[in-house]
């Protein structure tokens, strides 16, 4: 959802919105990424007693999330805020706040002695640090338009061990994104997205995706990612209630042979009816 991509949107949609998702990378792959997520977000008053649904320009939410790639463990939980500013008859600004702590384990012991050829790895033992992280983001809304600007790992914090040693540093992000949504027959819309992010020690990376909505209430969606990696998105909703999705993506040709693509399964509820033509985003989170 939209609000995995950006604090910003916690209570867009003025109803109350909750996710849950798993995402496997490179299925098949000893020690892909592997990625789970609950949150919830909503229009304040919405959120407090659910219904009935009144706009607010005051949104919060909440997530929990856990990653695991190779010997790097993190699991955390955000707490989020947003306030929508009114610049125009038509035109908006909502920004956002996410605090919350992230817990980080290094796991070396799970690597064989020949693997360690770093010498701060080498005389250390698994390391495990409980940090605070924020993230930043701003969204602007000029009728079927939405643009976005999100930073997470705003403070840039070391892990270190138990010397004081520096082992590495969650670095600063930078993402911005666009949508638009189309209506191009009846019942049927296109909503294209593009997302890009960078950090000040990585080149620029973007995706590309559209998606097709028929009666508001199912999807098709496709996506490519620099470096060749693309994937297909289906989803739909159930009684305007729950929201069901799954997406497959395979990489380039380098990877083609080595996994069975990257799986995501998501399940969501809608409480209310939304009042805005906020879009649900098939563009993930910045983590």
């Amino acid at each position: 959802n939209d609000f995995s991509l950006n604090p910003a949107y916690a209570g867009a949609n003025d109803n109350v919105e909750a996710l849950m998702s798993y995402r496997k990378d490179w299925a098949g792959v000893d020690g892909a990424p592997e990625s789970r997520l609950i949150n919830i977000n909503g229009a304040l008053p919405n959120l407090l007693g659910f219904l009935p649904v009144t706009p607010s320009e005051v949104g919060i939410g909440a997530a929990i999330h856990s990653q695991e790639a190779g010997i790097f463990r993190t699991s955390g939980f955000s707490a989020t805020f947003s306030y929508k500013f009114k610049v125009a008859a038509v035109q908006s600004v909502r920004l956002g706040l996410s605090l919350g702590v992230l817990e980080h384990n290094l796991n070396l012991s799970d690597l064989s002695p020949s693997a360690i050829n770093d010498p701060v790895l080498m005389n250390n033992a698994n390391a495990r640090q409980v940090l605070f992280d924020a993230t930043f983001g701003a969204l602007y809304h000029f009728q079927k338009l939405y643009a976005g600007v999100v930073v997470p790992r705003l403070m840039e914090s070391a892990v270190k061990d138990e010397s004081g040693t520096s082992l590495y540093t969650m670095s600063r992000h930078y993402v911005i994104h666009a949508s638009y949504k189309m209506p191009v027959a009846p019942q049927f819309t296109v909503e294209p997205f593009v997302v890009a992010r960078t950090t000040a020690n990585s080149v620029l990376a973007f995706e590309l995706a559209a998606k097709t909505e028929y009666d508001k209430q199912w999807w098709l969606g496709l996506m490519y990612r620099k470096g060749g990696t693309m994937g297909l998105t289906l989803g739909g909703k159930i009684f305007n209630v729950v929201q069901m999705a799954y997406s497959y993506e395979f990489a380039g040709s380098a990877m083609l042979g080595q996994s069975n693509g990257t799986h995501e399964v998501s399940l969501g509820f809608l409480i209310g009816e939304s009042k805005s033509n906020a879009p649900a985003s098939t563009i993930k989170k910045p983590y």
